[in-house]
């Protein structure tokens, strides 16, 4: 199968960076206006035609579907709580997510989402696939404590649609106008597990050092116990042995 872009033209393409630039006067200019755009408009439909040929049937859709999403919904969600067509996000639970075109590496296309984390208009989502392939290599707090932290199994037991596996080094925060559907909630305390371990993941260093600090808090929880303990158990001696002497002198 032939690349994406091979034997393509890009010169009329290439002549419209000046416009990438974040200025006022690229914001006022009318693309239909400007003949270089035009242009470049010509030579990109020509190749995107010829490199969505060049596909297999499952990329050339999801591109295509990708990209009309996105002319039809990028200007939503710009106001979560005031835009009635998209879909109010909660941290638990489970999406249906167009993650749109990507490179390679990257979760693309469509696929299940855990919304972990919201920040202004915009969600922290946990990525979901099948994983058939490293499903048993991957972590699970309770039935594989020593996997891959970069994976997570997600089960059906815990709001999951089947077993899966949750991509933890691709987590991203998207625009809630991705999300095509909800499609469960998830088990509170599976959250927390998830939460908990896209912050060990990220931020191994952080996460190591609250580790040895808790370590000592709970050393010093468990020597103040201990310390109490051994108070009350000479409290009650004492007390027993002044018993004792109270009971003979009593007979005395």
């Amino acid at each position: 199968m032939k690349m994406f872009h091979e034997n393509m033209i890009w010169h009329d393409l290439k002549e419209i960076k000046i416009y990438t630039q974040n200025i006022p006067s690229n914001k006022k200019k009318q693309a239909k206006k400007t003949s270089s755009i035009i242009l470049a408009i010509l030579q990109y439909t020509y190749n995107y035609t010829q490199g969505l040929k060049r596909q297999n049937a499952y990329d050339a859709a999801s591109i295509l579907y990708s990209d009309m999403n996105w002319i039809k919904k990028r200007h939503l969600a710009k106001a979560i709580d005031e835009d009635e067509n998209v879909i109010k996000p909660k941290i638990g639970n489970l999406y249906y997510i167009d993650y749109g075109n990507t490179f390679n590496g990257e979760i693309g296309y469509r696929h299940h989402g855990v919304c972990i984390g919201k920040s202004r208009n915009k969600i922290l989502i946990v990525p979901t696939r099948s994983g058939a392939d490293v499903f048993q290599n991957s972590y699970h707090p309770i039935n594989n404590p020593n996997g891959k932290i970069v994976y997570r199994q997600g089960l059906q037991s815990e709001g999951f649609i089947k077993d899966c596996v949750l991509l933890i080094d691709d987590i991203k925060y998207i625009s809630p106008a991705r999300i095509d559907k909800e499609s469960g909630v998830i088990d509170k305390n599976a959250i927390k597990d998830i939460q908990l371990q896209v912050f060990k993941n990220e931020f191994p260093g952080i996460y190591g050092e609250i580790s040895k600090r808790d370590l000592k808090k709970q050393w010093i929880i468990d020597k103040q116990k201990q310390d109490i303990i051994s108070l009350k158990n000479e409290i009650n001696h004492l007390k027993q042995t002044i018993n004792n002497i109270d009971k003979k002198n009593k007979k005395r």
